[in-house]
């Protein structure tokens, strides 16, 4: 079945200030989801915005953009969102985020005080139907705007647990109680999270997970920086949100069963082994070497990309001698780092 994205960015208001970097949030939202680093299909996107006529130092409009951003025409689009069957639903929203004693709002361009625009309860309501229903298996709710975390509390009672249905994961860009900038024609939170899906946020294989793009982002956006992106979520599974080019081979990667087999023979009590998985290296898997064997070389050169990643570390050498050269030159070796044998786990089991 299809993913589907619903993409938002409102740069105009009847009544609250205009904003600058909603439209191009949007529309580079767009340019990422709807396809993978490879080229190949990833989300079915629609995208709704407001209309910018200066084009000066904006993204590319997408084709086919719809422009009813009223109450009604966004509310309209999230139900239409999360209704149907989907393997993944995303919400993508860029603009103005209102807050009263009753809940927060996704401002919409004629919002105005008692009409502030679709309630995030609401939002996270329809979204927990979807998945409740079994309609939809994953639903992701990425929000920037102000006091967007507040809709994961959207009572805004803070002893009151509030239910986020299995398979929904949120992110936003600030906590219930902070705004969110804007510099350079841009969301400063939907820049880190665009930065992160276009390859920063990918893990070995090259997927990017709603979790990496908090991480990406948990680390760039400070205290000081005024707003703290916020993360809940009830996974039934981590989806990847796109494929980048990856950092290792994927038959590389496969080949660590092959290229480590066993343990080095150390046991435990219960005789269990315990040792590292090592490979004993010697100068002919050294091209520089005097007595240089191709064979050897050719391992070698995989055992130096899997160390570049982390994957590999040599041993019993010197800290001002810890490169591969000088585990071969000194006939030492290299072995499985916990990333390795995480990855050599799973391969063995066939998870990749």
């Amino acid at each position: 079945m299809p993913r589907k994205a619903l993409i938002i960015g409102i740069n105009e208001y009847d009544v609250a200030g205009e904003l600058y970097g909603c439209v191009n949030d949007a529309n580079r939202m767009y340019e990422i989801l709807h396809r993978h680093e490879t080229g190949e299909r990833n989300f079915d996107c629609t995208v709704i915005t407001t209309k910018v006529s200066d084009s000066d130092g904006n993204t590319t409009p997408v084709k086919k953009t719809k422009h009813d951003t009223t109450t009604k025409g966004i509310k309209s689009a999230i139900e239409n969102l999360f209704s149907g069957e989907e393997d993944v639903s995303l919400l993508y929203f860029s603009g103005h985020g209102d807050i009263r004693s009753y809940g927060g709002y996704l401002a919409t361009k004629n919002s105005e005080k008692y009409q502030e625009g679709v309630p995030m309860s609401e939002v996270l309501e329809m979204a927990n139907r979807a998945v409740f229903e079994n309609r939809h298996k994953e639903v992701v709710i990425i929000l920037d705007c102000c006091y967007s975390g507040k809709i994961g509390n959207p009572t805004g009672i803070a002893s009151q647990t509030t239910t986020i249905n299995k398979g929904i994961s949120i992110l936003t860009s600030s906590q219930d109680y902070q705004v969110s900038s804007e510099e350079n024609k841009r969301g400063v939170f939907s820049s880190i999270i665009t930065e992160a899906l276009n390859g920063s946020a990918s893990d070995i294989l090259g997927q990017v997970t709603v979790a990496a793009l908090y991480r990406f982002a948990d680390q760039l956006l400070s205290s000081w920086d005024g707003q703290r992106p916020v993360f809940i979520a009830h996974n039934s599974q981590m989806i990847v949100l796109r494929k980048c080019t990856e950092k290792l081979p994927l038959n590389l990667l496969l080949e660590l069963p092959t290229l480590f087999p066993d343990r080095e023979k150390n046991f435990d009590s219960t005789k269990r082994s315990v040792g590292p998985f090592r490979f004993e290296l010697n100068p002919s898997f050294e091209p520089l070497s005097d007595s240089p064997d191709p064979a050897n070389c050719e391992t070698f050169a995989k055992l130096q990309k899997l160390n570049r990643f982390g994957l590999v570390v040599p041993y019993e050498l010197e800290e001002h001698e810890s490169h591969m050269y000088f585990a071969a030159m000194k006939s030492t070796g290299c072995e499985l780092t916990l990333l390795g044998e995480f990855y050599r786990k799973l391969a063995d089991e066939e998870r990749i």
